[in-house]
């Protein structure tokens, strides 16, 4: 080797390269300029020679340069050198020649070789400013899917991506992909000291090039991982990210302008749960499909349809509960740009769309996050805080600034990128308590000894925060947050949901119409118990997956009774989840009576034509949410103490219960009446506070909403109240009546008729004491001739009288 060039190079970085150890390749991998001359070094494994080839001619002081300069081996094990006259000489490539292994039983001809041409990857320098460093260190960053993983970017007037992983513990990161044959020796990153980011320039990269990050860990083990920001996965299995960047020419601003004045407390919500998983294979791209599923929530009535957790995740059984990557859709539904055309279509037919996450915990295989850098980054390092105790998944560490960056960016990114209306953030409870799950000594209490799980209470702020000061209209929903107090207050105190999942409510209501109606009235708490507390949170009433899986069937299955008593049950449950207050939820099937637990679910799309009975009951569910979505008294006041009044909660031994759902605003006021008894009662006086008329306006027993016959209330003290109505109440039934006070006309009538009545009443008074005097006249009479003849005898006795005349015997 030349003696001037062996004595400009870095034997000890050499050497770090060689072994796999480099994490500063810029330091000394390609064009640095020495004096007047520019040393170029660059490191091809398996490569028998290697030219530079100039991109130009021109040279310093003019000179011409050769166009191909051979670099010198400087090392054997595949590291090359040249210099090249004139200083900061950049306009470069690299051809390298590569022997062909010998095949068993040919021989090689001597000069057989492959050639490839290669761009050089360092002297770009780092691009990642210091004020995105010190945000994603801070745990102030919203938006680090900007910059971190693989992103277009064009330098030197070279295009091409820039990588970017965080990785602070790790020994040396490689990316490696379909461009350098998944060789963890040939592109080395460079670590960015100040945050432990590692960060390289790939010319010449296209979207669709697949591509992972080699670690090395401390002790000298590497392990392939996954873009933890990637977009877009190979496969659910694969450790292989794929270089994209979504995008889409939306069509939905009216939608998103709308949005900015929705708010859920005060407007109907009525979600419809729905896995992609149980849709018809590659359902997103068929573009008719998804017309048709739009079309189908539409005249449904449904307001925002909830996609089960999409995000990539390994387990085939999970279904999406434990994510893997966060950023990336599964690869098991379709390409991002097909989700985004989902949304943008729902959007179309003015169905929100909300997502359910799970930042609790992530998946524990092996090219996740967990042990990234060989340390635990993403989750806590301690496993009494660090696994998830029901399922050996990892927990994140939301301590750490950094993970807090990174799920923060995570709901920014879905929001902004896939136009997403809201997030249902799963098993709240894991998240808020330290000993959830866990026996005495299998967990660690916070900092003043509690159970409470203070960093993800923050962080749990935070996140309501960041969702609701662009106010876009973003809801966000918390799902199994036990008792946890506040969940759905907003300031320092209370974690800042809009809504949180009441499901205890719901399997209580499943428990009790499971039940003989002839012991209900045991159960009757069941019922009314959840007004107790029904103004402690915003409360959304799920029919979730909780309730028709693990092997338990659909809903249907288990109302009490045979099979028309069974449709009735259903009827009553979605009644009372309808009129009760709070929002509320169907689960995918559940319109239709499906018996089928979720693990049994067909492939199939919800709309499909279904038999007789569960075409009558859809039709009823239908009818239903029309009638939600049209009656502002049902949502408008769910939070108003005022807008909900019992007038019967008492009724156990009846197995009858009655309430108000008024809008005051508005003067809209409805009498919902339930009657859970098998039998039924055709005359049953309801007693109610207001004079007027109550018309029936929805009936279970008649499918829906109903153009019903008026009842008015008659003055007659019933159930403490001044008023009451007469009603006709079928077995297991439902029924609504609208109130409406009495018109001029129809009090001046009213008047005419009780002065009418009165007069009637005061002659038929007078009658009586008419008559009631002339009966006590003639007892007064009859006394007084009574008392005469009775006088007689005594004074003809007294004379002796009665014996003259008279024969001794």
């Amino acid at each position: 080797m030349n003696k001037k060039l062996y004595a400009l190079m870095d034997w000890a970085k050499i050497e770090e390269l060689v072994y796999g150890e480099c994490d500063r390749p810029d330091d000394f991998l390609g064009a640095h300029a020495k004096g007047r001359q520019t040393l170029v070094q660059a490191f091809f494994p398996g490569a028998g020679k290697v030219t530079i080839y100039v991109e130009g001619s021109e040279g310093s002081r003019g000179r011409t340069v050769r166009e191909e300069v051979p670099m010198e081996l400087a090392d054997e094990a595949g590291f090359f050198a040249a210099l090249l006259p004139g200083a900061e000489r950049k306009e470069y490539r690299y051809h390298a020649e590569y022997p062909v292994p010998e095949e068993d039983g040919k021989k090689k001809k001597k000069k057989e070789s492959i050639s490839r041409d290669f761009p050089e990857l360092y002297g770009f320098g780092t691009h990642l400013s210091e004020e995105d460093e010190t945000r994603f260190a801070s745990g102030a960053e919203t938006g680090a899917y900007t910059y971190m993983g693989a992103h277009k970017k064009t330098l030197r007037g070279k295009r091409g991506c820039i990588f970017r992983v965080w990785a602070p513990e790790a020994v040396r990161v490689s990316l490696v992909g379909d461009f350098n044959e998944w060789d963890a020796r040939r592109c080395p990153m460079n670590r960015l000291e100040g945050s432990g980011i590692f960060e390289l320039f790939v010319p010449g990269l296209e979207e669709g090039e697949h591509y992972a990050y080699d670690v090395l860990m401390k002790g000298g083990v590497s392990m392939r991982k996954a873009d933890p920001y990637s977009f877009r996965q190979a496969g659910p299995h694969s450790a292989d990210s794929v270089f994209c960047a979504p995008s889409r020419k939306w069509k939905d601003e009216r939608w998103m302008d709308a949005r900015k004045k929705y708010d859920p407390s005060v407007s109907p919500l009525n979600i419809y749960a729905l896995s992609l998983e149980r849709l018809p294979e590659g359902f997103l791209s068929d573009k008719t499909a998804v017309a048709e599923l739009a079309d189908y929530l539409s005249s449904m009535a449904y307001t925002h349809v909830e996609l089960m957790p999409l995000m990539e995740f390994p387990g085939d059984q999970d279904a999406g509960y434990h994510s893997s990557l966060l950023f990336a859709p599964s690869s098991r539904y379709g390409s991002p740009e097909e989700l985004m055309a989902f949304v943008d279509v729902m959007h179309g037919k003015n169905i929100g769309v909300l997502l359910e996450w799970a930042p609790g915990d992530f998946s524990n295989v092996e090219f996740g996050p967990g042990s990234f850098d060989g340390s635990a980054l993403y989750e806590y390092a301690d496993p009494r805080r660090g696994v998830e105790p029901r399922t050996g998944m990892l927990k994140f560490d939301l301590g750490k600034t950094q993970v807090q960056s990174y799920l923060l960016s995570v709901l920014n990114y879905w929001s902004r990128e896939y136009h997403l209306d809201g997030f249902v953030t799963l098993d709240v409870a894991s998240l808020l308590y330290l000993d959830y799950y866990r026996a005495p000594g299998e967990w660690i209490p916070n900092i003043y000894g509690g159970v409470e799980n203070l960093e993800a209470i923050a962080f749990l702020r935070e996140m309501n925060v960041l969702l609701h000061k662009a106010k876009s209209g973003l809801i966000s929903i918390a799902s199994g947050s036990s008792s946890y107090p506040k969940v759905t207050e907003k300031g320092d105190e209370g974690l800042g949901f809009d809504l949180t999942a009441d499901s205890d409510c719901v399997r209580e209501l499943i428990d009790y119409l499971s039940r003989d109606p002839i012991v209900r009235r045991n159960y009757h708490h069941a019922l009314v118990g959840s007004m107790l507390y029904q103004y402690c949170e915003n409360y959304l009433l799920p029919v979730g997956l909780s309730h028709v899986n693990f092997r338990q069937g659909g809903l249907r299955m288990r109302m009490h009774g045979d099979e028309a008593e069974q449709w009735k049950g259903l009827k009553l449950l979605y009644a009372y989840l309808c009129l009760h207050v709070g929002k509320w939820a169907v689960f995918e099937g559940q319109e239709y009576g499906n018996l089928s637990s979720f693990e049994d679910m067909e492939r199939r799309m919800p709309c499909d034509k279904q038999e007789l009975e569960e075409e009558v009951f859809r039709a009823y569910l239908k009818s239903l949410n029309g009638f939600y979505a049209k009656e502002s008294a049902l949502y408008a006041c769910d939070n108003d103490e005022n807008g909900f009044v019992w007038l019967k909660e008492d009724g156990a031994e009846e197995n009858v219960l009655a309430f108000l759902r008024q809008d005051l605003k508005k003067g809209r006021t409805l009498v919902c009446v339930f009657n859970f008894a098998n039998v039924d009662r055709d005359k049953y006086f309801l007693g109610v506070d207001r004079e007027g008329k109550y018309k029936e306006i929805f009936s279970s027993e008649s499918g829906g909403v109903v153009d019903g016959a008026t009842t008015a209330a008659r003055r007659n003290k019933t159930d403490g109240r001044d008023y009451r109505i007469r009603l006709v109440l079928p077995a297991l039934s439902a029924k609504v009546y609208l109130f409406q006070p009495f018109t001029a006309e129809e009090k001046a009538e009213i008047r005419r008729r009780e002065e009418e009545r009165e007069g009637k009443r005061r002659e038929e008074e007078e009658r009586r004491k008419d008559l009631a005097a002339e009966r006590s006249r003639l007892r007064e009479s009859l006394k007084e001739e009574l008392a005469r003849k009775i006088r007689a005898a005594e004074q003809a006795i007294a004379s002796g009288s009665e014996t003259k005349g008279k024969k001794k015997k």
